[in-house]
């Protein structure tokens, strides 16, 4: 259990250190379960066209996978990998995807727009792309996810990952390390942690009840509801350019494909689009709030659109007039007693 769960006690609070294996490139809550999506990636060499010299660097290849983390049991219960686009001709070798963007969305499922009955149901969206040099075009696909629970029957079989990854994994023996009585069931018995309650301030204080109702519902978790989630993968759209940015406005799906910014319908099936605009150059990420749309390009300065239900388009409100580079772009929201003012705040 040490090995793979790493908690260090010297510090202000408790800290678990989980170890990986592979590069971490995003990190997705769903709400709806609690659990985390991680993002990695992790590289092979391959063998090249000429005959490898003394100095010379090797060529190699990045893969990208999924793992769905579940912070109750400090584990990976499940693993989503393979993100590779098959040619339509057999002599076309396949292309591994480089996932590039990912969000925790609401989706609306509608047979069509306006539509009186309407379920939302909570997805994760991926956004791919493929890099194979300058003289082939990048194309991607938007990929569906959803988390789905199910009751956890016996032991959890270790072979099924391979040997040189780390994985914790809840067995009778390190349960009874790790989640011992006077380890998880925290309580104001102690004379020690009474001690500490008394003399705390507010501050402190708040922070002691909010681990206490932590630690009582990782124990109803853990005794009464053995439940493990798993990664449902419902649908995969592919498109000619590469997805580079994805969220979500108003249960519709609204993606950065190239220079244009698509809006999709889900209707249980299949993805319909809704909408298209023509945006700049390349759109690395997209802010909603309500029915604002704030997007951010690498060379031209950011966009304020407005999605109209009404006639089912995207209005332009305002664009920069500088050119600018914009790496990266947030909501700042400034709430006053008689009116409350927006504003993005970018870094460029």
């Amino acid at each position: 259990c040490v090995d793979y769960v790493d908690i260090d006690y010297d510090a202000e609070y408790p800290v678990a250190h989980i170890p990986l294996s592979e590069t971490l490139h995003f990190m997705v809550e769903h709400v709806q379960s609690g659990t985390y999506l991680l993002v990695m990636s992790r590289y092979k060499y391959i063998a090249g066209t000429e005959m490898p010299k003394p100095r010379d660097i090797r060529p190699i290849e990045t893969y990208f996978e999924c793992r769905l983390f579940n912070p109750y049991k400090w584990r990976f219960d499940d693993r989503l990998s393979d993100f590779i686009i098959h040619q339509k001709t057999e002599e076309s070798l396949p292309i591994s995807e480089h996932i590039l963007c990912a969000k925790s969305v609401t989706v609306q499922e509608a047979s069509k727009i306006g539509s009186q009955t309407v379920v939302n149901k909570n997805m994760i969206v991926l956004g791919t792309g493929t890099n194979q040099g300058e003289d082939m075009a990048s194309i991607g696909r938007i990929v569906l996810l959803e988390i789905i629970p199910e009751k956890e029957v016996g032991e959890l079989n270790t072979s099924i990952h391979d040997d040189n990854e780390r994985f914790y994994h809840r067995t009778r023996k390190n349960q009874q390390m790790l989640l011992a009585d006077d380890t998880m069931e925290v309580s104001l018995e102690s004379d020690a942690l009474y001690d500490m309650y008394r003399t705390a301030n507010a501050v402190q204080r708040d922070y002691y009840r909010h681990e206490f109702a932590y630690y009582k519902k990782c124990m109803q978790q853990d005794k009464t509801c053995n439940i493990r989630y798993r990664m449902h993968f419902v649908f995969a759209r592919r498109e000619r350019a590469a997805i580079t940015a994805i969220n979500c406005v108003n249960g519709l799906i609204v993606a950065a494909i190239g220079p244009k910014l698509l809006l999709f319908r889900w209707d249980g099936t299949q993805l319909i689009g809704t909408a298209f605009l023509d945006t700049r150059i390349h759109c690395h990420s997209i802010l909603v709030l309500k029915n604002f749309l704030l997007t951010a390009d690498i060379f031209q300065g950011l966009d304020l659109y407005h999605w109209e239900q009404e006639i089912a388009a995207t209005v332009r409100l305002a664009r920069d007039v500088q050119y600018r580079s914009v790496y990266s772009v947030h909501w700042s929201i400034h709430r006053a007693p008689d009116n409350a003012a927006v504003a993005g705040t970018a870094t460029a």
